[in-house]
């Protein structure tokens, strides 16, 4: 687990003191770590040797548990349709082979991972009825090893009214049985469910921890692994991307967006969104959230100048040459940077990326020529 230590020795000590709530909801962006705590607790939770130092790593319950095969820790997640099967009758126990497989890999994912990872069709992922009446049943079963039954809830926000099957559930669960919700956001969660869990709202990983497993993870320069740790804002998915994929290439297309959007010449911004576009989601969104950083950047040029550049010489460079450094008023920053904002949100929501990229071309050029009619 990356980062988060505070608060998972907080979490540790409530356990040890008898003072852990039944129900929680963990929530935070996945590059916090909200599924990699809740696996954490949900291991210190049937250790049969845990302490104040954690799980012991060594019982059969943790080697189990390290496999994620541990018969007291289950598993609800979004689950998409499969073939010859009605998507009603489909839940996570048809794809826990997957989950597995995912979790050795990597507890670090977000749900475009997931369901790249499982669909075989189009078809929203959601946790659904039948899903929710197998936890209750299986909640209710005897421990298969005599201890502690823990449920994991990943991306709780899909159960949406489905959730109301869970109430009774939550609010007065089994002896020894724990519920562990994860979501992005409460937004989307029951006020019923959120009032009877104890909500554990996850920071940012601090730039530190980021840098540290950069270097150690990927072999990076101390340099770039600096660099990425700001950009990436304490989330160690996005952190993971940066590094994965062409940082140049990241780059270009940020400092494109605010470049090709000011000069307002529509044949460039259509093929700049046409390539735009093609990218997966979680690309688009990297180049969004890293063009919002350029952003921060200019602001700093303002004061520092480039010497100070965090993103370094070549961001400088991009931004010069798109005659953006010194020409930019702290108003038309602030601006854009609410536009990009939006824009990012509305990408997470699978939002016809075309239309919203030149949508948010022409706000942006707006910026910069009041005279632009945005639709």
């Amino acid at each position: 687990m990356i980062g988060q230590q505070e608060l998972q020795q907080d979490i540790f000590n409530s356990i040890i003191e008898n003072t852990f709530s039944h129900a929680i909801l963990l929530v935070g962006d996945e590059g916090y770590g909200v599924l990699p705590l809740a696996l954490e607790i949900s291991k210190f939770l049937v250790c049969k040797n845990s302490t104040e130092k954690g799980f012991c790593r060594e019982c059969n319950s943790c080697k189990k548990a390290a496999k994620f095969i541990h018969p007291d820790i289950h598993f609800a997640f979004p689950a998409v349709s499969i073939k010859d099967k009605k998507r009603k009758s489909v839940t996570s126990v048809d794809f826990l082979p997957d989950w597995r497989e995912q979790l050795l890999e990597s507890a670090y994912f977000d749900l475009d991972a997931w369901v790249n990872r499982i669909a075989t069709s189009s078809g929203r992922p959601d946790i659904n009825v039948t899903e929710c009446n197998q936890i209750t049943q299986q909640l209710n079963l005897q421990s298969f090893e005599g201890g502690a039954k823990v449920q994991l809830i990943w991306m709780a926000e899909l159960l949406g009214g489905n959730g109301n099957k869970l109430l009774k559930l939550i609010e007065e669960p089994p002896a020894n049985t724990y519920i562990i919700l994860m979501a992005k956001s409460d937004e989307f969660i029951l006020n019923t469910i959120i009032s009877r869990c104890r909500v554990i709202k996850l920071g940012r990983i601090s730039d530190d921890d980021i840098d540290a497993n950069l270097m150690t993870k990927y072999q990076i320069s101390p340099e770039e692994s600096k660099q990425i740790s700001f950009i990436a804002e304490g989330d160690w998915l996005s952190a993971t991307r940066y590094v994965e994929y062409n940082n140049d290439e990241l780059l270009n297309y940020a400092a494109g967006l605010i470049g090709v959007s000011r000069r307002g010449d529509i044949i460039e911004i259509r093929d700049w969104v046409d390539q735009f576009a093609n990218l997966d989601t979680s690309s688009k969104r990297a180049i969004v959230s890293l063009t919002n950083k350029l952003l921060k950047e200019l602001l700093h040029l303002k004061v520092m100048g480039p010497a100070m550049m965090r993103l370094g010489n070549r961001a400088y460079e991009l931004l010069k040459g798109y005659q953006l450094v010194g020409t930019m008023t702290v108003e038309q920053i602030e601006i854009i940077s609410k536009i990009l904002s939006d824009t990012d949100y509305l990408i997470s929501r699978n939002i016809n990326t075309k239309v919203l990229m030149y949508n948010s071309c022409l706000e942006i050029e707006s910026v910069f020529n009041p005279s632009v009619i945005v639709q």
